[in-house]
């Protein structure tokens, strides 16, 4: 499969999209869908995978739950990139986000997505991926933190 473009979306783009999120978030009944497993994990370090990264960090929590509050905290010094999801190519744009979470870099690829109309209800946020990185995360990854530095 050939490697994804990685595309740096505005400010303001990112901006919206964490509004966006926290929006969908906030009502219960928006849906958080965890691909658990996934191919292309076969072959990586246990650790390094969705299930026991999310079962590390969280240990005493709902996944979902615990998922819910941290993707809330997300900030726009916390972006990577975005890139085209391969399966859908004309539905909304992967956000790649990364956070530190007690010294490990953490990688986490999101979209989000309605169901029948832009309702906060209907939401879907569907997370590919929230796992340690394979590597620690370098200078310049994000294109925001800049303006306040990288906590």
């Amino acid at each position: 499969m050939p490697k994804e473009e990685r595309i740096t979306e505005s400010k303001s783009e990112i901006e919206i999209f964490i509004h966006e999120l926290r929006l969908a978030l906030a009502n219960k009944k928006s849906f958080i869908r965890v691909i658990e497993k996934k191919t292309s994990e076969i072959g990586r370090d246990a650790e390094q995978t969705n299930a026991s990264t999310i079962s590390t960090l969280f240990p005493d929590e709902y996944p979902h739950i615990a998922l819910r509050r941290e993707l809330k905290k997300l900030e726009v010094i916390d972006y990577m990139y975005s890139m085209t999801d391969s399966l859908f190519p004309y539905g909304n744009k992967l956000k790649v986000f990364g956070k530190n979470y007690s010294g490990a870099d953490v990688y986490i690829k999101l979209k989000l997505e309605f169901e029948y109309d832009k309702s906060f209800e209907n939401a879907i946020v569907l997370v590919l991926s929230f796992h340690k990185s394979t590597r620690p995360f370098g200078l310049n990854e994000f294109p925001y933190e800049v303006e306040n530095e990288k906590k």
